[in-house]
């Protein structure tokens, strides 16, 4: 008799062990599913994530660029008005102004003056002040007697001088037409214009043009 209840038990350990065996392997596949699953879910949201970062950056962009060519509309828009207000500005210059006065000061209010320390001109060397308070050079100056730096070329007299000393980038050549730069300083106080870094017989004056200081006129 105890060996027929003893049988039965061990047949029934064995289902039950085979049972707790089933559920353990269920356990494992699904746990194999769930982490297949939130890989599946973390790639899917990493995929998302990036595309979402590459569409942000291409509508950022294109509304960068947007503005910035709004901007520079603008501020074509803004040049055109600045240039069309000193367009109207000379207008009313000329037309304030008696046809020979206004050809006169163009034409022959230049002044030449005395070029110091051996400095020489052809005769078209010297300055004017225009219509509009503007002093503007013309000519060219050939090497005098002193070339250091730092020579005095010649003394504004008061009424061309500017408000603050000032400086100027020319154009020099040699005899070979070898071309190279020096400088030219204008003294606010004394007026003297100075020529400095030369090493060419030439200096071209044409392009310097300065506002004169009205409080010295």
């Amino acid at each position: 008799m105890s060996q027929i209840i003893n049988s039965g038990l061990s047949v029934n350990n064995d289902g039950l062990e085979q049972e707790i065996n089933s559920l353990k392997d269920l356990i494992t596949s699904l746990q194999g599913n769930v982490n297949f699953s939130l890989g599946l879910t973390w790639s899917i949201l990493g995929v998302v994530v990036a595309a979402l970062g590459v569409a942000l950056f291409f509508m950022v962009r294109i509304w960068v660029h947007k503005r910035i060519d709004e901007e520079l509309k603008r501020v074509d828009k803004e040049i055109e008005r600045i240039n069309e207000e000193l367009d109207d500005r000379l207008i009313r210059v000329v037309k304030e102004t008696p046809l020979d006065e206004y050809l006169k000061v163009k034409e022959t209010h230049w002044i030449s003056p005395t070029i110091l320390n051996g400095w020489l001109s052809n005769g078209d060397f010297g300055f004017m002040i225009d219509e509009l308070g503007f002093v503007n050079y013309r000519g060219i100056i050939y090497r005098g007697e002193i070339i250091i730096d730092g020579v005095t070329i010649h003394k504004l007299p008061q009424g061309f001088r500017p408000s603050t000393d000032l400086e100027f980038g020319v154009n020099t050549y040699s005899l070979d037409n070898q071309m190279h730069t020096a400088r030219i300083t204008v003294n606010a106080e004394d007026g003297q214009v100075k020529l400095f870094g030369c090493r060419d017989i030439h200096v071209i004056f044409n392009g310097i043009r300065f506002k004169a200081d009205k409080s010295s006129q």
